[in-house]
């Protein structure tokens, strides 16, 4: 696969800084001249933090204006976490990390390249290093804004963030389109809830006919008992006629809730109607 490379790009300039202090133009000068990805490669770093690089530096070239200004320039080839982040408008600038006697050599060099949110600038020379390098002359130096690409590379960078975005993005699948019932399958539904209903009303006659025959044993043997009462007076025993009386009125109302049931599930059979939003305790049996 290709990689995508940049135009030249201005990362710094000599002179004073925002805050009062001063770039060498020496150091842009040898830092060009020394600078090789062979002897060290200088990374792309998101704010100076070394934990995910955004690409690396190619190559620096220096020019010298005619107000004796030096300017820094370099091609970076930068990697697909960083074009994530500059599609948003994030990490527009660059900071350069020099080095001002880098290996014992006595002269400058570029060891990274900060991409940061600051506004471009002539340079801020600041002392303290990143965690991982504790020399206090290391110098990080903002410089100027990202906007080196061609035609041709934007709809390679733009080709590469589809490819990106492609791989992390869930695609949810397509559900499976419902087929429409058939005639055949609507009558076999039908047919099965008949015979469930068939069956429960059998069940229910059953049960109605259990609790008939149980009201004449018991009408039969509350007479028996009211003959034999007359015949023996009771002995303190307790009155008997109250007690069948409340066991004839349950037994009726029992009967009378059976006989609203078997109503209800014929009213229930398909091919009827029924009132499927009735109140608690009148609702269809299903």
């Amino acid at each position: 696969m290709p990689k995508l490379t940049t135009d030249w790009m201005k990362v710094a300039q000599s002179g004073p800084t925002v805050d009062g202090r001063n770039i060498d133009p020496a150091w842009l000068l040898q830092a060009a001249e020394t600078y090789s990805v062979d002897t060290y490669t200088a990374m792309l770093w998101p704010d100076h933090f070394r934990f995910q690089n955004y690409g690396k530096v190619l190559e620096l070239r220096a020019d010298t204006r005619p107000d004796s200004v030096v300017e820094l320039f370099a091609r970076i080839e930068p990697n697909a976490a960083y074009l994530w982040n500059n599609q948003f408008g994030q990490r527009l600038y660059f900071s350069m990390e020099i080095d001002p006697n880098f290996a014992a050599t006595g002269k400058a060099y570029l060891v990274g390249l900060g991409v940061t949110d600051s506004p471009a600038s002539l340079g801020t020379d600041e002392l303290k290093f990143s965690h991982r390098r504790n020399k206090p002359e290391s110098r990080f130096l903002p410089g100027a804004e990202f906007h080196g690409l061609t035609d041709d590379e934007e709809e390679r960078v733009d080709g590469l963030i589809a490819r990106v975005l492609q791989r992390f993005t869930i695609h949810p699948k397509t559900p499976a389109s419902e087929e429409p019932m058939k005639n055949e399958q609507y009558a076999a539904q039908f047919e099965a809830l008949e015979q469930r209903v068939a069956a429960f009303e059998a069940q229910v006659a059953d049960l109605k006919a259990s609790f008939a025959a149980t009201v004449v044993t018991s009408a039969q043997s509350t007479e028996q008992a009211k003959e034999q009462a007359k015949e023996e007076p009771a002995q303190g025993a307790p009155d008997s006629a109250d007690a069948f009386a409340k066991l004839c009125d349950t037994v009726l109302k029992l009967s009378q809730k059976l006989d609203a049931i078997d109503s209800r599930l014929a009213a229930a059979k398909p091919g009827e109607t029924f009132n499927s939003t009735a109140p608690a305790g009148t609702a269809p049996l299903l």
